[in-house]
C-alpha cells in the first residue's frame, strides 16, 4: 500500500486500518484471536501527541442482525447494550511505533485480543474505528464523534473467511483507505457523497491477513 496524507485520514479523526488476524485454537470450538490494527501520521505530526484524547474503538459482533445494521450504516456506536457483541477500547497515543524506512510518514500498531467458542458464535465480525470520547456538543449527530469504520468478517458458519477486499482509486491505481460512501451501487471518496466526490472501486482478493493456528501450536511469533 502506498502511504500519503489520504491513507492518514483527511476527514475528522485518522484512518485505522487491520493490519493482520492471529486466530489460536485452544480447544476445539475455543479461539483467541489477536488482531493488530495500524494507524498512520505525517511528519510532522497532524495528530500524534497532539490529540491526546483519541481512543481506537475495536468492537466484535456475532449476531447476523446486528452485523447487517453496522453493514447497512448503523454506526457501531449507535447499537445499544447487546449480549451479541463487545467493545475494547485503547488509547491512539499509546499505539508502538513501527519501524519503517518512510521518512514522510510514521506507522504505529495497537493490539486487541478476545476468545471466542464458534460453536456457540459461528459468526464473528470486527469492526474498528477512531473516536473522541464524550465530546458533547448537545446534538446527538456530533456526539458520537469518529472516524471511518474498518470492518473484517473472519468466521462465517464455524469456518475462517478467505476473501477480504480493499478500495481503490481508478485514476491511480492506489488503494484508499476511506473514508467511503454509497450511492446506487456506487463507491466514493468521503463520509457523504457531493458533486464533486470521486468513484472509486472495490476488489476483491484472498484474505493474507488471517493467521490460524492447530491446537495448541502457533504457526507465528506471538
Amino acid at each position: 500500500m502506498i502511504i500519503n496524507s489520504e491513507t492518514v485520514g483527511l476527514e475528522n479523526l485518522p484512518n485505522v486500518f487491520i493490519d493482520n488476524i492471529k486466530v489460536l485454537t485452544l480447544f476445539e470450538y475455543k479461539k483467541k484471536v489477536v488482531i493488530t490494527t495500524c494507524i498512520y501520521d505525517e511528519i510532522p505530526h497532524t495528530w500524534r501527541g497532539r490529540e491526546s484524547n483519541i481512543d481506537i474503538v475495536m468492537t466484535v459482533i456475532t449476531d447476523n442482525s446486528v452485523i447487517d445494521k453496522v453493514n447497512s450504516g448503523t454506526h457501531v456506536e449507535n447499537l445499544g447494550l447487546n449480549e451479541s457483541y463487545f467493545i475494547s477500547t485503547k488509547s491512539a497515543d499509546s499505539a508502538s511505533e513501527v519501524l519503517t524506512t518512510n521518512t514522510l510518514y510514521k506507522k504505529y500498531k495497537q493490539t486487541f485480543e478476545f476468545e471466542i467458542n464458534i460453536d456457540e458464535d459461528p459468526n464473528v465480525n470486527v469492526y474498528c474505528h477512531c473516536s473522541i470520547p464524550g465530546a458533547n456538543f448537545g446534538i446527538k449527530e456530533f456526539d458520537i464523534y469518529c472516524g471511518p469504520i474498518v470492518g473484517e468478517q473472519i468466521y462465517r458458519s464455524s469456518t475462517l473467511v478467505d476473501l477480504s477486499g480493499y478500495f481503490y482509486d481508478p485514476n491511480t491505481n492506489e488503494e484508499y483507505g476511506g473514508p467511503v460512501c454509497s450511492e446506487g451501487g456506487k463507491y466514493y471518496k468521503g463520509s457523504y457523497k457531493s458533486e464533486t466526490s470521486e468513484e472509486i472501486f472495490y476488489a476483491s482478493e484472498d484474505n493474507m491477513k488471517i493467521r490460524a493456528s492447530r491446537m495448541g501450536v502457533s504457526i507465528w511469533n506471538l
